[in-house]
Formats: structure tokens, sequence, C-alpha cells
């Protein structure tokens, strides 16, 4: 956590420090108000509360809250207030009765999230990206992705303070022909085409784009794909454009957490409507280039999976990958001898220079040798040795067993843990599991 706070210059295109916070924060949500100031609240690992820059230079307490929150959500409501909904306090632990809490009004319960819980989005979030209604007329509206224990993702629609399921004319797809499609954004709404879209992710390096026609009764479900996209594009912080598509700008991939938000400088366009994306002569240079960037390596999605796939025999065929069984034995040794997976900070690059070869050798080696991704290959290694920790020290605790086999926070632990054993860890030390080898290829 951290006091400072900078201001954004627009014009100069630089960052400015001023103040600080009343609070030391991390992983907080922010929300504009009226003149100029600004309501701040979230943290992690630490106290939370609500306070309010003033617009000017000072940051104020306003509120102690009931429930810390992690990333939390903040929505306005017709009469002035704000609202924080959040899947996850202050920790990483989910909340299991969710309070909505208020800055102005006392917290309330809604039923919805009594059989709901709201999707869990790792990124900056922004409420008014989720507005769908008309602030003119009164009306305030929201959308947000929902998924209840069974693991199916719905709608959910927010009118001031009352929380629904938006009717639909399907389920939310959960699968494709390629596996599992694993929701990771908020609900971004295209005012201007009265749709919006939540943005998914899979295994093979697809995109997903859940398109919500929210102005039909019911509203109506398509979901769009990409082609598999490069390892380093995935849980993106979007930004919708004045178009009605979506830029892209990668960070690492949202099945593989624990490479904690590593920056690239690929950006993505994922384009819904006809309208070109076009740089002017009054955009400034480093603008201009990363929508040169986008026009290059666009990605138009535009193939719905309703529509039925090809029968397998009419698919065309695909070039056999080539194995360095070479360098993979020299992967592997490094593995077992060094055990560089080791460090939360590893990064592709860490390997290729300790290999003398490049990245894009290492990563194409990997996947055509074993089918994964280099995250997932070294989640892999982290989680047989956290494994063998808990086999063979089993009074260590938790908190020393993730830090020490490679992972950066506990969250990321137990969710790749149980995506990997279908246990968490406590329930798999419970088992007293015998096998602590999963096959790393």
């Amino acid at each position: 956590q951290s006091y400072e706070v900078e201001m954004y210059d627009p014009i100069a295109h630089r960052f400015d420090g001023f103040g600080c916070l009343d609070q030391k924060r991390a992983s907080t949500t922010a929300l504009e108000l009226d003149s100029g100031r600004v309501l701040v609240t979230g943290n992690w690992y630490a106290d939370d509360g609500m306070e309010v820059f003033d617009g000017q230079h000072r940051f104020n307490h306003l509120k102690p809250i009931r429930q810390p929150r992690y990333l939390p959500q903040l929505f306005r409501t017709s009469d002035g207030d704000v609202m924080m909904v959040g899947y996850q306090d202050n920790r990483g632990k989910p909340i299991d009765t969710l309070l909505i809490e208020r800055m102005k009004g006392e917290a309330f319960r809604a039923p919805l999230f009594d059989t709901w819980r709201i999707l869990l989005c790792e990124m900056p979030l922004h409420g008014d990206d989720s507005f769908i209604g008309d602030r003119e007329k009164g009306d305030y509206a929201y959308l947000l992705p929902v998924r209840n224990k069974d693991g199916q993702v719905a709608i959910a629609e927010v009118r001031d303070t009352i929380f629904s399921l938006l009717p639909t004319d399907s389920k939310v797809p959960t699968t494709s022909q390629w596996g599992e499609v694993h929701y990771y954004s908020p609900f971004f709404a295209d005012r201007q085409h009265q749709r919006g879209y939540v943005l998914g992710c899979d295994s093979t390096g697809r995109q997903y784009a859940l398109c919500v026609d929210y102005v039909k009764k019911p509203a109506q479900l398509t979901l769009y794909h990409t082609d598999p996209l490069t390892e380093t594009i995935a849980l993106t912080i979007p930004v919708m454009t004045d178009d009605g598509n979506l830029m892209l700008t990668g960070i690492k991939p949202a099945i593989n957490y624990n490479f904690n938000f590593t920056p690239t400088s690929q950006v993505w366009q994922l384009r819904f409507n006809a309208e070109s994306l076009v740089a002017t002569s009054r955009t400034n240079g480093w603008l201009w280039g990363g929508l040169f960037l986008a026009a290059i390596v666009m990605i138009v999605i535009g193939i719905a999976l309703k529509k039925k796939p090809l029968p397998v025999s009419e698919q065309p065929s695909e070039p056999q990958p080539v194995i360095d069984d070479e360098l993979m034995q020299r992967i592997s040794d490094l593995m077992d001898k060094k055990k560089p997976y080791l460090s939360s900070e590893l990064k592709i690059s860490d390997l290729a220079d300790m290999l003398g070869t490049s990245s894009r050798n290492i990563s194409d080696c990997i996947k055509n040798s074993t089918d994964k991704t280099f995250a997932n290959f070294i989640n892999a290694y982290r989680i047989d040795y956290a494994k063998q920790l808990m086999l063979h020290q089993p009074n260590m605790k938790i908190t020393e067993v993730f830090l020490n086999s490679g992972f950066a926070n506990e969250t990321t632990f137990f969710r790749i843990f149980k995506a990997t054993t279908g246990m968490t860890p406590n329930e798999w030390k419970a088992n007293g599991q015998d096998n602590i080898s999963e096959n790393k290829q």
C-alpha cells in the first residue's frame, strides 16, 4: 500500500505527485463526484474505509465501512448516493453475506446475492463504463456479470438500489468447442448502439466477447471469438472507443494470474462496428503509434459461436508443431536443478537468458512439447512444489507455502491450486494426498 497520489496532465502526458491519501491503499477504486471531488475506497491487506478528494489537494476520511473490499465497484444512484459492491474482502477471500455499502445511506442486503456472486474482475474498475441508463431522466441503471456456485454466468441489472437478473434469450455460454470460457471483465456499455460486452478468454489464447443487446426483451446474447492470440494478451484493461469498438492493451493471461500484470507493448482492437479508427494530424505521436499498431494487428471478431461448427472431417488440417526435444530437455533440467520457478518475478525472458536463446523459442518449445503456455508450465511446477511442502512439512502455514513456492499472493495460489487439483490447499492437506506430482508435461 502507499499514500502517494499523482495527478495526470493530459496535455503533457505526465504524472506529477501532489498529495497523499488519508490512509495507505492498494487495489483501490475511485469515482468522480461533483465539483471535481472523488470518492476513494477499497484496499488490499489493510483496513478500508471511504475517503473523498476535495478537488484541490486534500483527501479526507468520509466514513468507515462494515466490509472491507478488494477492487470494489461503485455505482451512482438517482438520489446522489453511491453504492459499493464487491466479491472479495481486503484479503482476497469471498464475502459470504454480501452487504451493499453506501456513501451516504446505510448498508443493505440484496436478495440476488444470496445465490449469485459478482464476477471477480482483477483490473481497475469504473462503474460508469457499465452505465446503461439516462441521467437526464433520473434513470440510473447498470449491468454487471455475476456467477452462481455451479459456475453459471448471468447478467445482473442494477437500478438504483434494486439488483435483479436481466432476462436473456439464452444462458450465458461458459464453454466453447475449445474448452472453458473464463470471463474476466466488467460490463462495457456501448450506449450509442445500445449494447455492451463482457470479455473472456480460454486456454488456447482466444479472446471472447459476450455481446448483450440489452434493449431487446429479452436481451439477446451473442458470443464472439477471435483466433488464438499471443500469450501476452488477456486480462487487459479494455477501453470503449467512440465508435463502439474495444481497444485492448495487454497484460498477462487472465487464466495465469501469477505474472502480476507485466505490461506489454501490444495493442489490439476488437471491431464490432464498421467505422474505422483513424488517427488525425492533431493526434500526438504516441497515440498515433498505438492506433497504427492496432490497425496492423487488428482482429475482427465476427464469428458467433451460436453458428454450427463444421464437422471434424471438414475442418482444415493444421500443420504439426515442430518439437525441439533438446531445448525442452534443457528447460526441464533447469527447472529440476535450479528451480527458477520459485521466484514470483520469473519472466520468460529470464528463462531465455539462462538458456542462451530467445523468449519466442522458449514459448514455442513449451507450447509444442507440453501444450501449455509458459505461465501454465511454470505454475505446474509451483503447485507440485507447494504439495511437497504441505506433505513433508504439514505444520507450515499456508502463507509460507505459497510464498516459498513462487506465488506472489494467496489469492493467486488458491485459485490456481483449486483449478489444478479440484480442491483448496487446506482440503488437499486434510485428504492426506500422497500423489504429490502432477504431470508437468
